[in-house]
Parts: structure tokens; C-alpha cells; sequence
């Protein structure tokens, strides 16, 4: 699903390149400050996401952006 976001394709045109480039950028840049600023727990070795009661407050900023947007 993110892929076809950001190629603004659908999921099925995808590409395992595609893929492939989302989960290294999940896995090494974005989960890690994700839990950097406790917003999701985040087991590299289990490669586990859990959110945290914080992500509460990101939430409310992003529709709040939203409706000034």
C-alpha cells in the first residue's frame, strides 16, 4: 500500500524493487526514530511494531494540520 502512495501506482503495479526500497527505509531510518521519540515500540530482532499511548497525541496534531490544510 505505501508504495502505491508514493508511485502513485496501483498496490498490484508494485515492484519487489519498489518494495523492497519502502521496507529498508522503514527498517533503517523511519521505525527507528519513530522509537527514538517513543511515538512506536519497535523489536529490530522480532521486526515488531507496537504503538504507544503517545502516538495519541501525533494524531490529534495530524488532523488538526489537516483541517488548516
Amino acid at each position: 500500500m505505501i508504495g502505491s502512495v508514493e508511485n502513485g501506482t496501483s498496490p498490484r503495479e508494485v515492484t519487489s524493487q519498489d518494495y523492497e526500497s519502502i521496507y529498508n527505509g522503514l527498517i533503517q531510518n523511519h521505525l527507528p526514530k519513530l522509537a527514538k521519540y517513543d511515538i512506536i515500540d519497535y523489536d529490530d530482532r522480532a521486526k515488531v511494531v507496537t504503538v504507544t499511548p503517545r502516538i495519541e497525541e501525533y494524531v490529534i496534531l495530524i488532523v488538526i494540520a489537516r483541517m488548516i490544510d
